[in-house]
C-alpha cells in the first residue's frame, strides 16, 4: 500500500514538473514575441516581454536542472530557446565579428537621458556635473539629449559656465524642442525639421538634417512616454523584488498593471506618429536616438523600425546590457535605430551613474554615397 502511495506522488510530481516547464516554456515564447502586438489592442504581451531576459535566464537554468531531475523534458527549454531565437538577438545579440571599414568617413553618435543634468548620486569632482563631464570627454560629432531642451548654466546640478561653454564650444550647432526635453547637438551644420509633437509632457523629439562626407542625414533624438509610476508604485515593486519581505504578488501585480498599461499605449501612439512623420519625410540616410522607455523586443522599436531601420545594438553588441540603473528597474530601454549609408561599427554603453541613464556610444561609417 505504501508503495502504491508512493509511486501514486511520484508519478504527480512528474506531472507537476512537466506543466512547469510547459508554463515556462510559453512564457518565454509570450515575452519574446509579446511586442509584435500593439498595446493598442492589448497590453499584456508587451508588459511580458519586459522580462525575456529573465525568461532566456529561466529557460537555461530550467535546462540545467532537467538534467538531473527529468532528462527527457530538457527538450522543452531548447525548444522554447529555439522558437525564440527571433526575438533574442534584440535582447542578447551575440555579434563575435565586426564590421570593418578601414577607408570610410566616420561618425560617431552619443545618446545620452541627462535627467535634467541632476545627479543621482549627489557627486560633483571639482564643483563639476559628471554628466556634461561625459559629454564633453565622448568625441561625439553627434549627441541626442532628452531630459533637458538645451546647454545652460544650472549652478544646483553644478553645471557652470566653464562647462556649458567648452560644450557649446564643441557642438556650435543646437536643434530643440522647445519647453520639450529634447535636443540635438552637433559638430556639423543642422537644419531643423519641425515635426508635430505628440500631446504630452513627458514625449518629445527633435530632428534636424546635417551632411557628412557629402551624405545627407536625418537625426532625431526622441523620448518616448515614460512609465509614469509614482514613489508608492516603486515601493510596492521594491517589495516585490526583496526576498525577505511579504508582499501580496497579486495585488502588487495589478496595482502595477494598471499603471503600466496607459503608458505602453501612449508609446504606440507616439511611434505611429513618429513613423508616419518619416516615411513622409523618405530620409534615405536616417538615425533615430534616444529613450524609447522599452525593451529592445518591445512594440515601440520593432513598430519603428519597420522595415527600413535596424538597431545597433542588435548588430554589433556582443551579449545583454542595461541602460537604466535607478529603483531597481534594471532595463535596456535605450536604442539607436539607423538606415541607409550607415554602418555601425560598435555599441558602447557607459558606466558614470550621474543619470539614471547610462549614455550610449555607436560608432558608424558611411559606406556609400547617395
Amino acid at each position: 500500500m505504501a508503495t502504491k502511495k508512493r509511486n501514486i506522488f511520484a508519478v504527480a510530481l512528474r506531472w507537476l514538473w512537466l506543466a512547469v516547464n510547459l508554463l515556462a516554456a510559453l512564457l518565454t515564447v509570450v515575452s519574446a514575441y509579446g511586442g509584435m502586438v500593439s498595446p493598442l489592442k492589448v497590453t499584456l504581451p508587451s508588459i511580458v516581454a519586459m522580462i525575456f531576459p529573465l525568461c532566456i535566464l529561466g529557460m537555461v537554468l530550467l535546462g540545467i536542472i532537467n538534467l538531473f531531475v527529468r532528462k527527457r523534458y530538457v527538450v522543452i527549454p531548447i525548444v522554447a530557446l529555439i522558437v525564440s531565437m527571433g526575438a533574442m538577438r534584440e535582447v542578447c545579440p551575440l555579434n563575435v565579428i565586426k564590421p570593418k571599414c578601414e577607408n570610410e568617413e566616420r561618425l560617431r553618435l552619443m545618446c545620452y537621458n541627462t535627467f535634467g543634468f541632476i545627479d543621482v548620486e549627489e557627486c560633483y569632482p571639482n564643483n563639476t556635473n559628471r554628466t556634461a563631464s561625459q559629454i564633453i570627454a565622448s568625441g561625439a560629432d553627434i549627441v541626442c539629449v532628452q531630459e533637458e531642451a538645451g546647454i545652460y548654466p544650472l549652478p544646483k546640478n553644478h553645471l557652470h559656465r566653464e562647462q556649458v561653454d567648452s560644450i557649446n564650444s564643441i557642438y556650435p550647432y543646437c536643434v530643440n524642442q522647445r519647453w520639450r526635453a529634447s535636443c540635438i547637438l552637433s559638430k556639423y551644420p543642422l537644419k531643423a525639421i519641425d515635426l508635430p509633437q505628440y500631446d504630452s509632457s513627458s514625449a518629445a523629439w527633435s530632428a534636424a538634417e546635417t551632411v557628412v562626407n557629402g551624405d545627407t542625414i536625418l537625426i532625431v533624438s526622441l523620448h518616448l512616454q515614460s512609465l509614469g509610476l509614482s514613489d508608492a508604485d516603486k515601493e510596492i515593486y521594491h517589495k516585490m523584488t526583496d526576498i525577505d519581505r511579504e508582499v501580496d504578488l497579486e495585488s502588487a501585480s495589478k496595482t502595477l498593471f494598471r499603471k503600466l498599461s496607459p503608458a505602453f499605449r501612449q508609446r504606440a501612439k507616439q511611434v505611429e506618429m513618429l513613423r508616419h512623420q518619416l516615411d513622409s519625410l523618405n530620409y534615405r540616410n536616417v538615425i533615430v536616438a534616444g529613450d524609447f522607455n522599452e525593451v529592445g523586443n518591445g512594440f515601440a522599436l520593432n513598430y519603428l523600425a519597420a522595415d527600413n531601420l535596424k538597431s545597433a545594438f542588435s548588430e554589433v553588441a556582443f551579449g545583454p546590457t542595461i541602460t537604466y540603473h535607478k529603483d531597481r528597474f534594471y532595463f535596456h530601454i535605450d536604442h539607436v535605430l539607423y538606415g541607409g549609408c550607415l554602418t555601425p561599427l560598435d555599441f558602447e554603453v557607459g558606466n558614470v551613474k550621474s543619470s539614471d541613464h547610462y549614455p550610449i556610444i555607436v560608432n558608424f561609417a558611411l559606406t556609400s554615397k547617395e
